[in-house]
């Protein structure tokens, strides 16, 4: 008999990839919303968010409220959402992820024109945000292209370039080491 891992799903993008049947395997009526009807191992936490990214500890969930928006993260045992961005101006953020010293590793434009939401996209620039939340986010200094990876052992992460990035930036996947204040030594480009 096989037994099915509980999911905690992350605001209403996240519910269409889980599941639309309801406990009995039968999908909802007509016109009624899936969200209403979540199977016994599905949880709602909130009811907004994308990108989610779970603490080390599995106690926590980061996440961004929309492409180009604040950054959150909900304590899952008593569903309080914190904002981690509001204290100071930036662009919005289309990531977010823990790095493994409980620090922040952000991807997000320095600027957004609304007019042209997709040039700010592929046009996004790392950041690492301290745990402490006591100051603004502090740039690495290197675009990326699309989602960061972050290594959960260490200080390591890892992008991709595209062809539009500066004169003097390689094209390709970047592996470096993350430090708050912002410091960055990269120890391999492939």
């Amino acid at each position: 008999m096989r037994t099915l891992t509980p999911l905690l799903a992350l605001g209403l993008t996240s519910l269409a990839v889980h599941s639309t049947f309801n406990a009995r395997g039968a999908s909802p009526e007509e016109g009624q919303n899936p969200a209403d009807h979540l199977p016994p191992h599905i949880t709602r936490v909130t009811w907004f968010g994308e990108r989610a990214d779970f603490s080390h500890d599995g106690k926590r969930i980061l996440f961004v409220e929309k492409t180009f928006g604040d950054v959150y993260e909900v304590e899952i045992a008593t569903r309080i959402v914190r904002a981690l961005t509001h204290h100071y101006p930036h662009s919005g953020y289309t990531r977010a992820l823990y790095l493994a010293n409980g620090d922040i590793v952000l991807s997000g434009p320095e600027h957004l024109d609304p007019k042209k939401p997709g040039d700010a996209r592929t046009q996004c620039w790392l950041y690492v945000l301290d745990k402490r939340l006591t100051k603004p986010a502090v740039p690495l200094g290197s675009k990326c292209s699309e989602g960061p990876a972050v290594s959960r052992k260490r200080l390591h992460l890892a992008w991709t370039h595209v062809s539009a990035e500066p004169v003097g930036l390689p094209h390709g996947l970047c592996i470096v080491t993350a430090a708050a204040n912002g410091l960055a030594r990269c120890w391999g480009r492939f």
